[in-house]
This record gives C-alpha cells, sequence and structure tokens, in this order.
C-alpha cells in the first residue's frame, strides 16, 4: 500500500480541494483530488482532471506547478479562507529540485569545506557546494515550494545529465547558444563580461589591445564561451581546450598557460584565490563581439511548467537579493577547495 501525503495547506473545511500523493518507495504513484466541486471554476478544475493520472518522478515538479497555478486562481474567485498554494506548501520531504552544476567555477559555483559560509551538502558527494548560483537555485527552490537537490556534474556531462532525467535544471555550463533542440533555457539572471586573466609578472598584464596577447598561450575549457573567445583573439596560441574538470585559472597560476579568458565579475569575487592573477586591462568589451552575454539555466524542453516556475522566480529576484548573494558567495571563497577532484 503506497503512502499518502497532502501537499495542500487546509483549514479544516471539508468544502476545500485536498491534493494529494500516493507514494510507494519513494516515487509517486498516483495523484488524487477531492473536495468541493460545486463552485469550483470549470477552466481550473478542467485543469486538475488533466493532472489525475498516474505520474512518475520526473513529472512531479511540472505537476505541482500546475497544480500551484490552478489553485491560486481559484483562491482569488472564491473565499478559500487559510488555503495556500500546493507547491507553497510542498515539504523537503515531498519534493525536490534536482540540480546539476560544476564545482569548478568560483564564485559562481565551488567546493567547499562543511564550515564555509552558505555551504549546502552535495547530493552525490561528501563535499559541499557554494557560490552565486549555488545560492540563486536555493532561492528557486524555495520559491517552487522544494527543496534544491544539489549535485557536482562535470562541465562536459551537464547536458546529458539533464537529457536523461538524473537532473531538473543545468546551471552555468549549458550554454546560451545551444543548438540543442532538446533543451530550453531560463531568462538571463547575470551578466556575462569576458576577460582576459595572467600572471602579474607576465609581459601580457598589461595589454591594452587583443592584439598585444599575441603569442600567449591560452586555453580554457571545452565548449564554451571562454574557448570561443580565445580563438577570436588574433595571433593567441589557441591550446587544446581542457575536457575534464579543470579550473583554467590554476593552469595560469602554475605557469602551464600564459593566460585564459573568464567571467570578470565571478574571477573579481574569487580574486583571494589567485594572488598572483591579474585582469589584463582590455577595454571593456574588448572580447564579447559587442553584445552582453547572460547566465542562464537549461530544462528539458518538454518541461514548460517547470521553466515557467524557474522564471517567475528570477523575476522576484531583485537587484539587492542578487547583490547579498555575490557577498555570500566571495565570504564563502575562502573555504574553496579549488584543486579537490
Amino acid at each position: 500500500m503506497g503512502k499518502m501525503c497532502n501537499i495542500s495547506c487546509l483549514t479544516g473545511d471539508s468544502q476545500v480541494p485536498t491534493i494529494s500523493l500516493r507514494r510507494n518507495s519513494g516515487n509517486v504513484e498516483k495523484l488524487e483530488f477531492r473536495g468541493c466541486v460545486m463552485g469550483f471554476p470549470k477552466p481550473q478544475q478542467a485543469q486538475l482532471d488533466s493532472c489525475l493520472r498516474s505520474i512518475d518522478r520526473r513529472q512531479f515538479l511540472s505537476v505541482c506547478t500546475k497544480l500551484g497555478a490552478a489553485l491560486v486562481g481559484t483562491a482569488a474567485m472564491i473565499p478559500l479562507s487559510g488555503c495556500m498554494s500546493p507547491v507553497e506548501a510542498l515539504t523537503p520531504s515531498q519534493a525536490s529540485l534536482r540540480v546539476g552544476v560544476d564545482c569548478f567555477n568560483p564564485a559562481y559555483e565551488m567546493l567547499v569545506h562543511k564550515d564555509a559560509h552558505g555551504a549546502v551538502p552535495l547530493e552525490n558527494s561528501k563535499h559541499y557546494a557554494a557560490g552565486f548560483d549555488v545560492a540563486v537555485v536555493t532561492y528557486l527552490a524555495h520559491k517552487l515550494g522544494c527543496r534544491a537537490c544539489i549535485l557536482d556534474v562535470d562541465h562536459a556531462d551537464l547536458a546529458e545529465y539533464l537529457k536523461r532525467g538524473y537532473i531538473d535544471v543545468a546551471v552555468s555550463a549549458v550554454y546560451n547558444d545551444s543548438n540543442d533542440t532538446s533543451l530550453s533555457f531560463s531568462d538571463a539572471y547575470a551578466p556575462i563580461e569576458l576577460a582576459v586573466v595572467t600572471r602579474v609578472d607576465s609581459p601580457y598584464a598589461q595589454a591594452s589591445q587583443v592584439e598585444q596577447l599575441s603569442g600567449a598561450l591560452m586555453a580554457a575549457r571545452a565548449n564554451t564561451d571562454y574557448d570561443a573567445a580565445i580563438g577570436a583573439i588574433p595571433g593567441a596560441v589557441h591550446l587544446m581546450p581542457y575536457s575534464k574538470r579543470t579550473n583554467a585559472c590554476v593552469k595560469v597560476r602554475d605557469k602551464e598557460i600564459d593566460a585564459t579568458v573568464v567571467d570578470r565579475h565571478g574571477f573579481e569575487n574569487a580574486a583571494e584565490l589567485f594572488p598572483d592573477l591579474t585582469l589584463v586591462p582590455l577595454p571593456v568589451g574588448s572580447l564579447d563581439k559587442g553584445a552582453t552575454q547572460w547566465v542562464r539555466m537549461a530544462v528539458r524542453r518538454d518541461d514548460t511548467a517547470l521553466l515557467d516556475g524557474i522564471n517567475s522566480g528570477l523575476a522576484s529576484l531583485s537587484e539587492s537579493d542578487a547583490q547579498a548573494m555575490w557577498k555570500d558567495a566571495k565570504e564563502a571563497v575562502g573555504g574553496t577547495m579549488l584543486d579537490s577532484e
């Protein structure tokens, strides 16, 4: 017999609709609706009826988002004192948002010690994660009424994990210009400004034009905007990109390469990790081809309800919220395990 769990918050009024889930061994088996039908608006009733079917775990977030929209609309039309959206009433034991991040991208995502500021336990590792993106997805999960389950996934595997259903959301390393028709991208939530980093004692440290980087040995992660930008620097020696989890700034620090391309804001907030490195003083926008680039999240193309929920949460993220998240990320940098594999 499956276990029943109620995902709506009720006042005890038997006329208030109740949404329940029947679970078996942790997987959602059956979604059930019971309660008042009289006075329940037909559009919302139809939307609920469409959800009365067996669903698997992957469909759970999508269904919850649809039900939340249905009941919120209903609450605005009939007086249900004390009733809240089922999405708001979810508990960590009832739903989770599985998010894949590559923890080798400080200060966006990074492996940290347990006592680091804002540390969140990883679901697939003994380590912890922190950073701006980790804070954003935790915020979004709260808005969706569920728990953020953060998984450390290599950049090269993020898209495949997403398409196979191992994760619900991929953050940071699935890039905005992807031509993969099986993915959809969220609204933008942070601007990217490409910049070049080199050692403070490098002959390229004072370059004021990209042409002055001619001859520099440069490399970055494969299939990233950073690697593409290196390919556009005239005269730079574009080395084979790194296919495995590697922070290119470590390679610059260790003098394996002369320079690499980074996101300026991320590097500035993680600068204490690299006291021997500096940003090359190129004119702003030198590597951006005149167009502002943005950080986005990726979901499977058929997860439209989840994408709508993510975009709604991002829209509620204020500038002061974002600044506080960056401040927390910067404070967490001191606990980063940069060379951990």
